[in-house]
């Protein structure tokens, strides 16, 4: 069973798992129902673990989707791993270069780290020019050279693209307006990918 099959069934047995109550008996039986739907539903194996808020789902491949009390989610196969961070305390991901700090005011929504590849996304309070222009300074004086700068206007909000390469890491920047007059604020999309 594939990774992207435990995914594609996780979601039935995430049901069964939230309708399931507290305590070790019900953590039990839930275990195994999730289990039962999991194989009914894929044809392979599969193992199912509970613990509090904690879930982990693993077949017979080495592929397993871990879900953390936390909100964050850890999906790892045969072909990589994914960890994957939302909602309330999310912060940058573990390695996230200091030279690439997210505009002062940021509330990071979530947090990916795929195979060396780090991506954050957030929103702040500042027009989309303005953020935009922040990053961009940010970038040059950091020495990275920008290798793509795109900027749209559009009806006092915008759209605002960059890339730029230092060393070993390319960069890619998204600027856009939180609301579709701009009033929301701006939403930045940084993503760290390794060369090579």
């Amino acid at each position: 069973m594939s990774a992207k099959r435990i995914i594609g069934t996780f979601g039935a047995a995430a049901l069964l798992v939230l309708g399931s109550g507290c305590g070790k008996v019900a953590e039990k039986a839930a275990e195994k129902a999730t289990e039962k739907a999991i194989e009914d539903q894929s044809g392979g194996d599969a193992k199912v673990d509970i613990d509090g808020g904690k879930v982990k789902v693993s077949d017979g491949d080495g592929n397993t989707y871990e879900t953390g009390d936390d909100g964050s989610v850890k999906i790892s196969g045969d072909d990589g791993s994914t960890s994957f961070t939302s909602g309330e305390g999310t912060e940058l991901p573990k390695g996230w270069p200091d030279d690439l700090a997210p505009p002062k005011g940021t509330k990071i929504e979530t947090a990916t780290e795929s195979d060396g590849s780090l991506t954050v996304s957030g929103s702040l309070d500042a027009p989309v020019k303005a953020v935009y222009d922040g990053i961009k300074a940010q970038l040059q004086d950091g020495g990275y050279e920008l290798t793509g700068d795109t900027y749209t206007s559009a009806e006092g909000s915008g759209y605002g693209s960059l890339t730029a390469t230092k060393g070993q890491k390319d960069v890619s920047v998204s600027v856009t307006g939180g609301g579709s007059d701009g009033s929301d604020g701006s939403v930045v999309i940084m993503s760290v990918i390794p060369k090579g």
